[in-house]
């Protein structure tokens, strides 16, 4: 019963703030910010723990405007294999 409480708090929390929303244009205001702040908070935590897994296998994420492109200062292990499966990235 307690788990199936805290799997619905925060369902229960989100229908609460869309309510305050619909009543106060400064709460709307503020609930968006923090949206905003939370979503970019997990986005840069993603990017970091990606970057790390990507730099204990030997390689690095180099940005720009377009995406990210992911470089390799080692040929991994296995490589060969795969050479010529993916032909049409050429």
């Amino acid at each position: 019963m307690i788990f199936f409480f805290f799997s619905q708090l925060g369902p229960l929390a989100e229908a609460l703030l869309d309510k305050l929303r619909e009543g106060d244009s400064d709460v709307a205001l503020t609930v968006d910010k923090v949206r905003n702040e939370t979503r970019d908070e997990k986005r840069k935590k993603a990017l970091a723990q990606r970057e790390k897994m990507l730099a204990d296998m030997g390689f690095v994420m180099k940005s720009h405007e377009l995406g990210g492109k992911i470089l390799s200062s080692v040929k991994p292990k296995g490589i060969e294999e795969l050479e010529g499966f993916f032909f049409f990235f050429n």
